[in-house]
């Protein structure tokens, strides 16, 4: 509960930045970077559900 409103605040905060014209290009950097951290995160979880076979095959 308290992590999703601190993740809602923080997005507030972020849009109140970008009405900043300068820090524009920060806030998109953050996404970005955010949308990389998810994808880099789900795909360490998908490897982590698979059996290790394949891997220790080419070793």
């Amino acid at each position: 509960m308290t992590y999703i409103k601190l993740k809602t605040e923080f997005e507030a905060h972020l849009i109140a930045l970008a009405m900043d014209q300068q820090s524009a290009d920060f806030v998109v950097k953050v996404a970005s970077f955010k949308q990389v951290l998810t994808t880099f995160s789900m795909t360490i979880i998908a490897f982590s559900r698979w059996p290790l076979p394949c891997l220790s095959a080419k070793l």
